[in-house]
């Protein structure tokens, strides 16, 4: 699931006021492909019981999955660099970041219960 931040608000505001709707047409093409796939995901996990990765790992040799998930990594280590600058950008921006203290107090909570019920078991 993609994340929504600062960054990519800004990012897609910018676009969108370059492009318009001239790019809206790729709508048809790509939505109904990325149904396919959630559906197909969706479907191998029905059958084998487990996730995406976990049939993989039974099917296909240890290289291989190395190579599927280079880029998954690249990724990853990409959108973590990209979120370091958001709180920069947001400043930059003006925009005032109202949600990051319910996040916290959310946070913090979870982590409160979770530390409470692992207490409760004598873990």
């Amino acid at each position: 699931m993609k994340s929504i931040t600062v960054l990519s608000l800004a990012h897609v505001a910018a676009v969108g006021a370059q492009l318009g709707t001239r790019l809206l047409w790729t709508v048809l093409l790509t939505w109904p492909l990325m149904a396919a796939v959630q559906m197909m995901c969706g479907r191998i996990g029905m059958v084998t019981g487990q996730g995406l990765a976990g049939s993989f790992k039974q099917r296909f040799p240890r290289w291989l999955l190395g190579v599927f998930s280079a880029p998954l990594v690249w990724k990853g280590f990409s959108w973590l660099g990209n979120n370091l600058g958001v709180p920069k950008v947001a400043l930059e921006l003006g925009f005032v970041l109202w949600w990051t203290v319910p996040a916290l107090v959310a946070v913090a909570a979870v982590l409160h219960q979770r530390a409470l019920s692992a207490g409760a078991k004598g873990i």
